[in-house]
């Protein structure tokens, strides 16, 4: 994994694999929309926690 850059989705706090700009393609979908959660699904992603 690349561990210099996080996902470009806002919300998420995931690193994408080499030569990704996203972790998922939910994120890649979505890394233009403002939201406060993430809906990545990984267990390891800060931004998925703040779903209530």
């Amino acid at each position: 994994m690349n561990q210099s850059k996080k996902c470009k989705h806002p919300a998420c706090s995931c690193m994408p694999s080499d030569g990704k700009d996203c972790c998922s393609e939910w994120c890649k979908d979505a890394k233009n929309v403002t939201e406060i959660a993430c809906q990545c699904q990984h267990p390891q992603c800060a931004g998925g926690k703040l779903k209530a």
